[in-house]
């Protein structure tokens, strides 16, 4: 698999070279051979540079997911910007990973320190004891976009070294459980290529050893413009790829989707299908799940020329999030395009405006992407970009978590999978199912056991207490451990009987002896 790795650089290059002449969505993105343009990612920690984290420190534990535990089958890791609102309406049992956004490595000092963490540690102990409640690991993303600090630290033995230490330091001191590294717009070249591995393997043996069930990621390009990515190696190397899937389309480029998962005769070759192709041709098949598909909840509202599709940008986009762009398609009407299989919004407001954003349906289209290649799962940019509206999550949760059986056909799904069914293998134990007094037993499911049975049960109190039900002088029917402790209790009043009449025979057979004398 190497050795087909190495043939990767020049076999990309040829098609690109050819296709900077023929692909809409090559002048959606930079020159083959040049540093990509500036992602999502980076756009947006520019933009709130100066700002103090959301979280504080002090906030109280979020309520607990539905059971505890994540429920999904495949990983789902969450960027959650330190600019971002409050992790209450998270849904924990919809997550495995929180990825806090960011950790700046230093540009200048160029040697693997770091110049901000924005509230890693002193803002974050409630968000990771709630996350660590639910079942859910919290790793810390180290962020560099500085194509010459990334060459110096990739270059150098020991400023590889002092990262990985470094790194390592802050996640323990913070009680986090990994990291996921976000180095972006790094030049081509085989040291970079080289180095970025070396640099991997370094961190995942470091916080393997040191923190057992650790987690490290690193994220990936939709398309490796500079072929620095090592897609199997690095697969092998972490514990996965986070495939940065989204911005095919970006602010600074003409207006079109901005994560198509298809293309159709629009927007050219680059697309989310092809991409998830890309990773299993030079990733390997074998690495699958390592791969994580990245998904925008964000989009970009573009000023434009007109309402024509393709259309031509009159200036540069500015991302909306989910919950800022859905009230617009609401407004104005939404629209879908079947090329790229996204949503999309025309309306005027100082001139016209194209919006391409992602919504539920063509959410659920690249889980069920995920799902027929195998991946390990999808990496969301970013939480809390949802607002108030569930559905985001609930397609993540149509997608990716198993139906509840309902094993015993009582018309009820088992709590163990969030259901409502507390004895899914008694069909006589439901919500709304009549409450039998005295066999200590929740048989409405409402978390109460016997509730309304103090008299007017057909039996005493102080019997039902004895022989486990309302019958004078019968243990209990059915099986199982109620039914059991009500037997036991019968036997030990039978034995409690039998004491309490030795003393009178003891008696009668002394009188009995009297007699005889």
């Amino acid at each position: 698999m190497l050795g087909l790795r190495s043939r990767r650089s020049t076999a990309l290059a040829l098609s690109i070279a050819w296709l900077a002449a023929s692909s809409t969505a090559t002048a959606a993105h930079s020159s083959p051979g040049d540093a990509p343009p500036p992602g999502i990612h980076a756009s947006e920690l520019a933009a709130h540079q100066g700002e103090p984290p959301s979280l504080t420190g002090s906030e109280p534990m979020a309520q607990l997911g539905a059971l505890s535990v994540p429920r999904v089958t495949k990983q789902v890791v969450g960027f959650y910007p330190y600019w971002a609102g409050g992790f209450t309406g998270f849904h924990w049992d919809l997550l495995t990973t929180v990825a806090y956004f960011s950790a700046e490595v230093d540009p200048t000092a160029k040697n693997g320190s770091f110049s901000n963490v924005h509230g890693w540690g002193s803002s974050t102990a409630s968000l990771i004891s709630t996350a660590h409640s639910n079942g859910v690991k919290v790793v810390l993303t180290l962020t560099l976009f500085d194509s010459t600090a990334i060459s110096a630290i990739l270059g150098n033995a020991t400023y590889r070294s002092s990262l990985v230490s470094n790194a390592l330091s802050l996640v323990q001191s913070a009680g986090g459980d990994g990291i996921c590294l976000d180095f972006e717009g790094i030049a081509g070249g085989s040291t970079n290529k080289t180095g970025l591995v070396a640099l991997m393997n370094a961190m995942t043996s470091a916080f393997h050893a040191a923190i057992p069930g650790s987690q490290v990621l690193i994220a990936t390009p939709a398309v490796d413009w500079a072929g620095v990515f090592d897609y199997d190696q690095l697969a092998i190397g972490t514990d996965g790829l986070m495939i940065m899937a989204y911005d095919y389309y970006w602010s600074g480029g003409p207006p079109g989707p901005v994560s198509p998962l298809t293309s159709g005769s629009l927007w050219g070759t680059y697309n989310v299908t092809w991409t998830a192709n890309d990773y299993v041709t030079w990733g390997g098949t074998e690495n699958r799940a390592k791969f994580i598909l990245g998904v925008p909840w964000y989009g970009y509202d573009w000023p434009t020329t007109s309402f024509s599709i393709p259309g031509t940008a009159a200036g540069a986009a500015t991302s909306r999030t989910y919950a800022q762009a859905k009230p617009l398609a609401q407004q104005y009407g939404g629209n879908w395009d079947a090329a790229s299989q996204t949503p999309f919004v025309l309306y005027t407001s100082g001139g016209s405006h194209q919006l391409w954003y992602d919504d539920d349906s063509s959410l659920g289209l690249k889980l069920d992407l995920v799902n027929a290649q195998s991946f390990g799962g999808i990496g969301i940019w970013a939480l809390d970009y949802e607002g108030s509206n569930p559905e985001l999550w609930t397609a993540i949760e149509s997608k990716f978590v198993p139906p509840c059986p309902d094993a015993d056909g009582d018309g009820y799904t088992s709590a163990a999978c969030g259901g409502t069914d507390c004895n899914d293998a008694n069909a006589a134990i439901h919500p709304g199912a009549a409450e039998v007094c005295g066999n200590h037993i929740d048989d409405n499911c409402n978390g109460s056991v016997d509730e309304g049975c103090t008299g007017g049960c057909g039996g005493t109190p102080a019997e039902a207490a004895v022989d486990g039900d309302s019958s004078p002088g019968t243990a209990p029917s059915g099986s199982g451990p109620d039914s059991a402790l009500g037997a036991l209790l019968v036997a030990l009043g039978t034995v409690r009987a039998a004491r309490a009449a030795r003393p009178k025979r003891r008696a009668r057979t002394d009188n009995l002896r009297q007699t005889l004398r």
